[in-house]
């Protein structure tokens, strides 16, 4: 069984690099991590957990479940910022992702959370997306 997390992953962090709103929404240039740095600007995106199901084989299917969550983050006193970059990155999310060595079978961004962050300077937003896919 093909593991889809990698491709999803990439083809995620490339459509938010490339998306245009998205880019708006930050000021004119999409910052996406990995793994943050610790000398990061505002606002950001970073890939957050990510959990694959993959179905049991001995039925004969051999597709996978994905879930991945994004992490925005602002420094913004007003939401309006936290909120205007999380939509976007919902919106350039809803167009089904093309990716290597699977097929998308469903996709769907299935929940936004907004949240303050423990450091007490920062809203987050949590995004969910969930990938059904198979091997090509």
């Amino acid at each position: 069984m093909k593991d889809p997390a990698g491709p999803i992953c990439k083809a995620i962090e490339n459509r938010l690099r490339d998306d245009a709103a998205v880019k708006a929404s930050m000021g004119g240039k999409t910052r996406f991590y990995d793994r943050v740095p610790p000398e990061r600007v505002f606002p950001y995106i970073a890939l957050g957990p990510v959990e694959v199901d993959f179905e049991d084989e001995t039925d004969c299917l051999s597709g996978a479940e994905t879930v991945v969550q994004l992490d925005v983050y602002s420094r913004e006193v007003k939401s309006d910022e936290i909120r205007a970059v999380a939509g976007a990155v919902v919106e350039a999310l809803r167009a089904e992702l093309a990716l290597v060595g699977h097929d998308v079978i469903d996709q769907a961004v299935s929940a936004a959370r907004y949240l303050g962050d423990p450091d007490g300077l920062s809203r987050h937003a949590v995004l969910t997306i969930r990938f059904d896919t198979e091997p090509s």
